[in-house]
């Protein structure tokens, strides 16, 4: 979720709303909760249907995100997705709809907060510029017999959008594959984030670099070893001293997953390695990182092994400097 100056939370469900096909909704400070839109609430679902990720807000308080399906049912049986923004007044409007070129090439059903991670969301820039991932799409020639191996995206506050950037551009996939998390920005407008397959070592991921003009850099591929592991890889989150800090669901020292350091040369370290005991295994989602340099997260299992079967119900976790 988000949060405002007043302490209100805002956020998405992929199912409920008026047409049990997903919401936007705001939660006051004092647990009054407000359903600001139920999307599907056109003909055909034209304005959206399962709002798979979080939020991102502008400072005259609209809120902006994707949704896996729905849009123009003309481009796909049930829409490609689409980008959409929300008023404070719970006002909807659809900036883009995906695969609106033929052969997707523009990109289609935007994880903008799908895929394995619920708390993705698009990057929000001075100019109103949006920006994201899907997981396919993009240039057939690069990856025709999937659909589409993913895209950078980004949509201007008038509805035009680009595609910066398509994956498997280059031979093996080795500039990554089907990314599944969103991205963040540094103030120099480069875009970072996580593939789920691709890399030198084909089918681990990558660590990704995309800058203003469209070029890629893969700051690390995910080996698939103990060091630092498969993989699955969380979206990102930039330390202030440029570094970026993520999670493997699996690999690791006892293959239960880690949290691993990337710096902008590419150099990379394995923070920590869970063992899926008390510290938990598994952690999913993206970290946050406080002034002093602490991280926090969550495991889906560990922790205390007397519940779930033995495997522990998860964790929250903090990781010193």
């Amino acid at each position: 979720m988000i949060l405002d100056s007043a302490g209100n939370l805002y956020g998405t469900t992929q199912r409920g709303g008026a047409s049990n096909l997903g919401a936007v909704f705001k939660v006051t400070k004092t647990g009054k909760e407000t359903v600001l839109y139920s999307f599907c609430s056109v003909a055909n679902c034209a304005d959206g249907e399962f709002p798979n990720g979080g939020l991102i807000r502008d400072a005259e308080g609209n809120l902006y995100g994707t949704t896996q399906l729905g849009g123009n049912p003309a481009l796909c049986t049930e829409g490609c997705g689409v980008v959409f923004k929300v008023t404070k007044t719970g006002k909807e409007a659809v900036l883009y709809n995906f695969c609106s070129v033929a052969n997707c090439a523009d990109g289609g059903f935007p994880v903008g907060g799908g895929g394995t991670f619920p708390d993705d969301w698009l990057v929000l820039d001075a100019a109103g510029n949006l920006y994201g991932t899907t997981p396919v799409g993009g240039d057939l020639a690069f990856c025709g017999d999937n659909g589409g191996c993913g895209t950078v995206f980004k949509v201007t506050k008038t509805g035009e959008e680009t595609v910066l950037y398509s994956f498997c551009s280059v031979a093996k996939c080795a500039d990554g594959s089907y990314p599944s998390a969103g991205l963040i920005q540094d103030g120099a407008g480069n875009l970072y984030g996580t593939t789920n397959d691709g890399g030198k070592h084909i089918h681990y991921g990558t660590v990704f670099k995309v800058d203003t003009t469209g070029n890629e850099t893969v700051l690390y591929s995910f080996p698939g070893r103990a060091a630092t592991g498969k993989i699955d890889p969380s979206p990102l989150v930039m330390g202030a001293g440029g570094n970026f800090y993520g999670t493997t669901e699996f690999g690791g020292t006892f293959h239960s997953g880690s949290v691993f350091e990337v710096t902008n040369s590419g150099r990379t370290r394995t923070l920590y390695s869970f063992t899926d005991g008390t510290d938990g295994g598994s952690p999913e989602g993206r970290l946050v990182l406080d002034s002093a340099g602490n991280l926090y997260g969550t495991t889906l299992s560990g922790g205390n092994l007397n519940d779930c079967e033995g495997f522990g119900c998860g964790t929250v976790f903090e990781l010193t400097p």
